[in-house]
Parts: structure tokens; C-alpha cells; sequence
């Protein structure tokens, strides 16, 4: 019974975070709630990493110094409940599930969860542009909030939440294709990759694939030993991959991917394109003027992007930095450095398993979109940087004296269930 209850629990918290996210709020942060209190009552030893809530102790104490400093200098009502729930609640919540799923299930299980979750994505963006056409607007409000879509100057576009989740799933896979067993559902699936992110018209999604080849890249253990066969051939699958899913979309819809590519260059050079580009200056300024101390959460500076939220910022990188200094950002950031440093070190062992090579390169394309949308500070995406983190901080261990015991030790570790959680 209790086994039942926790994967339902687990499908709706999925369904509502991952597939749909942000729709129905109140039963995914239910089920978020209720997962928690199931793994921290139901085992008397089941205890996170040390390490780990020393970190999320070390930013809680960081978000409630600023958060008095934002209230002496006049920051709204609203930032009150909203910045130490998001900040402090919602993480430590996220840890304890996903701590949970890792022990109950194992990575390799994880992710292969992910993968499914990957196609019902994909599946939801077709029914997306559908029901929009077919149906109206207010048919999918539930995915989008404000439904949009544009298939017009030779380019599509639209407006969904679930490109968040795409961000994290999609450069997962392409950073380990080899997370998926059979080759055919892989090849199609890659292909299908590409159609959802130009179909999409997200610069940060288009990014990510691109983020994704490059770790699948520097990852491969191929290049460690001088050999190039194995980068070549994914980015020779990658390269088809690209070619084939343009002429499908130039021919069926008169769609240009290039001209996705060229919008998403133009947004680098200009720091995030109209709007990103115009308040970046105010932040980097407004920093350096506090000398890099910090003006305290829930203080913006004289431009409003999110009205509910005014002291919310898509480039979340210099948005922190203006709020709680440059300490502060490190220690926000601390969790981040330390995984990819343990990730780092797997991989220099020769230990990394494709499926740590999919929350590593997922990790870094979803920290790099942080600072194209602040989905680190919507709590339906944390587990996007949660999982990641936890993972190479808690689950990690120490290197073993040959390669073999390596791999027999990662293979135990994914396979076999704590006693205490059977």
C-alpha cells in the first residue's frame, strides 16, 4: 500500500512539474509535500548528506540576512512568503524527494524515468498546437498561462512551460545518447529532439542542444585516450540528425531552422536580446555601487520586468548578485561548483557512467538557462538543478583503487535497495 502510494504521489508530482509544469499548482505542491513527509516519517535513519544541508544551511542564513536587509530598504509585502519559501522551503523539500527517489530506485532508474517523461514532452507540444488551433487559446491555458503561437516569416514559435523541463531533458540526452539502449529508439528520438526545439522557437532550448553536444563531447573518455571515433560518430548522428529534421520542417511547414539560429546568436551578442540587454547595465551598475555587498531580496532596480514580482530578473546570475553581493552569490553557488568538481573528478577516473554524464550535462545547460529565465526561482523547475547537486554531492564516494571495482562499486550503488527502505 505504502508502495503504491508513493509512485502515485511520484506520477502526479512528474505530470505537474515535468510534463506539464505549472499547471495545477496546489496538487504538485501536494504531492510534493506529502512525498516529503512520507520519506522523512516513514524511515527513522533516513537522513540526507551532511554535506549537503550544511550548504542549504549556509544559503537559508544567506536569504534571511538579505531578506532584513531588503526590508529595511523597502522591499514589497510580497517578498516576505515568496523569496523564503522558494529560497529556503522549496529546495530542502525537492532534496528530500529526489534523496528518496535515488535510494528507493537508483540513477539508472531515474533517468530512464526522465527519458519517458522525455516523450509525453514531446507528445504534450504536439497536443499544444493542436488544441491552439483546433480548439483556441484558452483550451491550453493550463499549459502556457498566456497561449501563443507564431508560424509566421518562415519560423515557429510558441509559448509553453514545458521548454523549461526540454531544457534539462533534451541536453541530457544528447550529452549521453547511450542512455538509451536501442539504437533506433534513440536515432528517433534525437530526430524528434530537434523538430520540438525549432518548432519551439526558445533561444534557451536551441542553446541547450548545443550545450548537450558539447559535454556529450569533452565528456567522452575517447578523448582522454587521443581517440576521436566516438565524438565523430555522435556528431556525425547529431549532424543528420540536424539535416534531416530541417528539410522534414522546410518541406512540410516551409519552416527555417537557421532562422531560429540566427535569432539565438543575435541574442548573445546583445546579452539576451530587447529588454535582457537593456537592464543587464542597471544590475551590473547597481552592484558595483552597493561595493558588491548586496541591496537585499526583494529590491529591484529601476526597470520592472515581472510586475507580480518586481524585483524578479530573467539573468538570475546578475540579479543575485545585485540582491546578496558577491558572497552571497558564492554561497548560492556552492552546491553548483561542488558537483561539477565531483563530476570533474569522476570523469578524469574514468567513472562516469553514461547516466552521470546525462544530469552533468543536463546541469550545466539548465544553469546556463538560469540566466536566460529565473527558472531556479519557480519551484515546479528546481529539481532541475536539485537532482544534479544532490546527486554528485551526496551519492558520490570516494575513488576505488582500480577501474573495474569502479564500476562493479557504481553498478552496486544503482542496484541494490538500502535495508532500511525495503
Amino acid at each position: 500500500m505504502a508502495r503504491s502510494l508513493e509512485l502515485a504521489l511520484w506520477l502526479i508530482l512528474a505530470a505537474f512539474t515535468v510534463v506539464i509544469p505549472n499547471a495545477f499548482k496546489f496538487v504538485s505542491a501536494a504531492a510534493l509535500v506529502m512525498l516529503a513527509l512520507y520519506y522523512s516519517l516513514s524511515r527513522k535513519d533516513y537522513k540526507l548528506d551532511k554535506n549537503f544541508i550544511l550548504m542549504w544551511i549556509a544559503s537559508s542564513v544567506v536569504t534571511v540576512i538579505y531578506l532584513f536587509v531588503g526590508y529595511a530598504n523597502g522591499a514589497p509585502e510580497e517578498a516576505y512568503l515568496q523569496i523564503p519559501l522558494i529560497y529556503i522551503v522549496t529546495p530542502i523539500l525537492w532534496a528530500i524527494v529526489l534523496h528518496g527517489a535515488l535510494l528507493r530506485y537508483g540513477i539508472i532508474n531515474l533517468v530512464n524515468f526522465l527519458i519517458g517523461c522525455t516523450i509525453l514532452a514531446m507528445a504534450s507540444q504536439a497536443f499544444y498546437f493542436w488544441a491552439y488551433a483546433a480548439l483556441g487559446p484558452e483550451s491550453v491555458e493550463f499549459m502556457a498561462g498566456n497561449p501563443q503561437v507564431d508560424l509566421s516569416h518562415s519560423s515557429a514559435a510558441a509559448v509553453m512551460y514545458v521548454f523549461g523541463s526540454m531544457i534539462f531533458l533534451y541536453s541530457g540526452i544528447l550529452s549521453a545518447p547511450k542512455v538509451i539502449n536501442n539504437k533506433t529508439i534513440c536515432y528517433i528520438i534525437i530526430l524528434m529532439i530537434f523538430i520540438s526545439t525549432f518548432t519551439s522557437g526558445r533561444s534557451a532550448l536551441i542553446l541547450s542542444l548545443f550545450i548537450g553536444i558539447l559535454v556529450s563531447y569533452v565528456l567522452s573518455s575517447s578523448i582522454r585516450k587521443g581517440v576521436f571515433s566516438s565524438p565523430i560518430i555522435n556528431i556525425v548522428l547529431v549532424g543528420a540528425s540536424l539535416l534531416v529534421s530541417s528539410s522534414l520542417l522546410a518541406k512540410l511547414y516551409g519552416i527555417d531552422i537557421f532562422i531560429s539560429i540566427e535569432s539565438l546568436l543575435d541574442k548573445i551578442t546583445t546579452m539576451g536580446g530587447a529588454g535582457r540587454g537593456d537592464y543587464a547595465p542597471l544590475l551590473i551598475h547597481g552592484a558595483l555601487d552597493n561595493h558588491l555587498i548586496g541591496s537585499g531580496h526583494g529590491i529591484g532596480v529601476q526597470y520592472v520586468v515581472n510586475d507580480r514580482f518586481p524585483w524578479r530578473y530573467e539573468i538570475v546570475g546578475l540579479a543575485t548578485l545585485y540582491r546578496v553581493g558577491l558572497v552571497g552569490s558564492l554561497i548560492y553557488a556552492l552546491p553548483f561548483i561542488v558537483a561539477m568538481v565531483k563530476s570533474v573528478r569522476l570523469w578524469r577516473a574514468n567513472m562516469l557512467i553514461p547516466q552521470e554524464k546525462y544530469i552533468c550535462g543536463a546541469l550545466f545547460a539548465s544553469f546556463v538557462a538560469a540566466n536566460t529565465n529565473p527558472y531556479i526561482e519557480a519551484y515546479a523547475f528546481q529539481w532541475m538543478y536539485v537532482l544534479p547537486c544532490l546527486y554528485f554531492i551526496s551519492l558520490y564516494r570516494p575513488i576505488v583503487p582500480t577501474q573495474a571495482s569502479a564500476r562493479i562499486k557504481l553498478a552496486v550503488r544503482d542496484s541494490v535497495t538500502p535495508p532500511y527502505l525495503r
